[in-house]
């Protein structure tokens, strides 16, 4: 255990080089990557709140016209049934 916080130790005080590789702000590199999804996190989750909201205005159109189906049913059902109704549907 005591090897293992001596190797810590000196590690953090003499990083290794390709820490510091990996690190560099470089296309392709850790640094950009985590830059890139820290942009990413917000955007996404604007883009999916609009998908959302698109989402639920097309499934309250699509009730709404599957409700003006059924009256519009039960009108032509119910003028059937009388034939001097003026009512055309």
């Amino acid at each position: 255990m005591a090897l293992w916080w001596t190797i810590a130790r000196l590690f953090t005080a003499h990083p290794h080089p390709v820490l510091m590789l990996a690190l560099a702000d470089y296309y392709g590199s850790l640094a950009r990557h985590i830059h890139v999804l820290a942009w990413q996190g917000p955007y996404c989750c604007e883009r999916a709140a609009e998908e959302r909201a698109r989402a639920n205005k097309f499934r309250c159109e699509a009730t709404s016209l599957r409700a003006q189906q059924q009256r519009g049913r039960a009108r032509r059902r119910s003028a059937q049934g009388y034939p001097t109704t003026k009512e055309k549907v």
